[in-house]
């Protein structure tokens, strides 16, 4: 049988979604035991901290491919099996597809909106109170991080898009865009 969509389309398309989904499970085990110990939840500053830079690193891997995944998306949506079988899922939930492919991208800015409402509501003199301000000054620096990053990429793919690389030697096209890589100038080199 050919399927209407193959293994590496699908992984394209839903990129690292178990590595994200392993993070929330992470959290809502940790909220989950805090709630049935106390009336109320704290330590979400402390959660935050110590789990920031799994954080920041599962939802850039996202970031940076949500492009491909949704052109990879839309040339599967060019297969009349494909969108037969979104069509009938579709009639079970609200929204498309593309619609929840694009939450992950939405979930950094919503976790600091959420620490930013949490210390508005907390009594300012709670230790509590203290590691969350304390995650959002970090969270704030990491999303700035992975918002420039992410700018930085996309300017060197539109570049790269704009060259022929036979003149070039490279290992391969996508070496040119490896992490770490930056953009710096942009047009003729003069003295």
């Amino acid at each position: 049988p050919n399927p209407f969509i193959s293994i590496q389309e699908l992984s394209k398309i839903f990129i690292n979604m178990k590595e994200i989904a392993s993070v929330h499970k992470r959290f809502l085990s940790f909220l989950e035991n805090q709630y049935k110990d106390f009336p109320y939840v704290n330590g979400i500053g402390d959660l935050i901290i110590a789990n920031i830079n799994y954080l920041i690193k599962s939802y850039s891997v996202y970031i940076f491919k949500f492009d491909s995944s949704l052109e990879t998306l839309s040339s599967c949506n060019e297969r009349s099996q494909f969108m037969s079988f979104l069509k009938t899922a579709k009639r079970h939930k609200t929204l498309i597809l593309n619609n929840y492919l694009i939450m992950p991208v939405q979930r950094l800015p919503r976790y600091q909106l959420l620490l930013e409402e949490l210390i508005k509501n907390s009594e300012p003199s709670s230790p509590d109170t203290k590691t969350m301000q304390e995650s959002l000054v970090m969270l704030r620096e990491k999303i700035l991080c992975v918002n420039k990053a992410k700018v930085n990429h996309d300017n060197l793919v539109e570049f790269q898009n704009r060259i022929d690389f036979k003149d070039f030697i490279l290992p391969s096209k996508s070496s040119f865009l490896s992490f770490g890589n930056e953009l710096v100038h942009e047009g003729p080199l003069t003295d």
